[in-house]
């Protein structure tokens, strides 16, 4: 998964993410839900109630630069 991006689905592309809109990032996890609900769940979780969504939303610059591109690599994060 971290090798074709899907941990960085939701991260901007200027930090190493996709930056998929909303409508695309559902449809990647409905297409992935419909083989295996325990992967989207892992897949959504570590976008939305783990580290990148609230970096984004209230990291410092620094911060941004600093984590979110391990975050999108999938070499950290808050579910592991």
């Amino acid at each position: 998964m971290a090798a074709i991006g899907l941990f960085g689905m939701k991260i901007p592309q200027e930090y190493g993410g996709l930056g998929f809109s909303i409508t695309n990032y559902a449809r990647v996890l409905g297409m992935i839900g419909s083989y295996c609900s325990n992967t989207v769940t892992y897949l959504s979780a570590h976008q939305s109630i783990g580290v990148p969504q609230p970096l984004r939303e209230f990291g410092t610059e620094e911060q941004k630069r600093k984590y979110l591109p391990r975050l999108a690599r999938g070499e950290i994060s808050a579910l592991r």
